[in-house]
């Protein structure tokens, strides 16, 4: 659940960053960048398709992901202060997206362009 929690924060942070202007951005203390939200959401993405279990046995599907993202976002409207506050509700949006998506979306920031 914790990596669950964790893919889900750093790639909305990430993607309110990147719709913002920056090209890498401080979360949770690290330096990340475009290949850490694609790495996050495509462990996401991949989670629902094989139908992973946490280790707690939770399954890891649609239904999960978009509750614990709304609690992941609700908790980052409280608590960010950053450049890219602004961006924040698009970024879900976009990030969240890409992870529902029957089809994989090649990339994150092809589909984030489009709000440019």
């Amino acid at each position: 659940m914790e990596g669950v929690e964790q893919n889900l924060s750093v790639g909305i942070q990430y993607t309110a960053a990147w719709l913002s202007g920056f090209g890498a951005a401080a979360i949770n203390n690290l330096m990340e960048d475009a290949a850490t939200a694609e790495i996050s959401r495509t462990q996401l993405w991949q989670w629902i398709k094989v139908k992973a279990l946490t280790k707690e046995g939770i399954a890891v599907d649609r239904d999960l992901i978009q509750d614990v993202a709304l609690n992941v976002k609700t908790n980052l409207e409280q608590t960010i202060k950053s450049q890219w506050r602004n961006q924040l509700d698009l970024g879900y949006e976009i990030f969240m997206e890409t992870v529902l998506k029957e089809e994989y979306a090649e990339f994150l920031t092809l589909e984030a362009y489009n709000q440019l």
